[in-house]
């Protein structure tokens, strides 16, 4: 309970900070951004880094990008045992949606849990 408590404060935190930067109104048919807040956990720092360096290309190539990526530095308030926060911009839902499904991450995304537990939250911009 305490872990998806602490989990929804980062994201929250996350979020105003993301709301804060101007961002184009959608209107009828155009796509909303989204974005990805990852907490990262590492397990084998091996395996997480092969997975780092294999798995950055898909990325790019469906369109994502990253906007932040930030080492713990200490609990200000409550627990939590993650070690990297990441936050990614993918055009649409869609297109994070066809990256997740891709043959290209697949291989990557089988060998993620050898590396790390990761906490992986999709979310849009308010504004």
């Amino acid at each position: 309970m305490k872990k998806m408590v602490i989990g929804s404060i980062v994201v929250v935190m996350l979020l105003i900070c993301l709301a804060m930067k101007p961002q184009a109104q959608s209107t009828g048919g155009e796509k909303v951004k989204v974005y990805a807040v990852i907490e990262v956990k590492i397990k084998d720092p091996s395996k997480f880094g092969e997975y780092v360096k294999g798995h950055l290309p898909t990325i790019t190539q469906y369109g994502g990008k990253f906007l932040f990526e930030g080492q713990k530095m200490k609990n200000v308030e409550g627990s939590s045992d993650w070690m990297l926060a990441i936050v990614q911009e993918w055009p649409s839902e869609e297109a994070f949606n066809k990256w997740w499904d891709s043959p290209e991450y697949k291989p990557w995304k089988e060998m993620r849990p050898q590396g790390a537990d990761v906490n992986l939250t999709l979310t849009k911009s308010l504004h």
